[in-house]
């Protein structure tokens, strides 16, 4: 089930999970829904559909294998 972000005036940030709260459960305080907005900044020349976790961020010159390797952040 998801879960809402609301700022209470008596009780600070809260999240609950009914999406429709004018009070506050608690205190009976005024809430206010608080909306977030993510931004997905697209890196590189494909979309992510269909590949692996490990590939998308792949090494692609024999330095940067290298380096992977050294770190061990993926096997190649």
């Amino acid at each position: 089930m998801a879960t809402y972000l609301y700022r209470c005036e008596h009780c600070g940030e809260r999240e609950l999970r009914d999406p429709y709260l004018q009070r506050c459960p608690d205190c009976s305080g005024q809430l206010r829904r608080v909306y977030r907005f993510g931004v997905l900044v697209k890196l590189g020349k494909s979309d992510f559909a269909g590949m692996r976790p490990e590939d998308i961020n792949a090494p692609e010159t024999p330095e940067e294998k290298a380096i992977w390797r050294e770190y061990g952040d993926i096997k190649v």
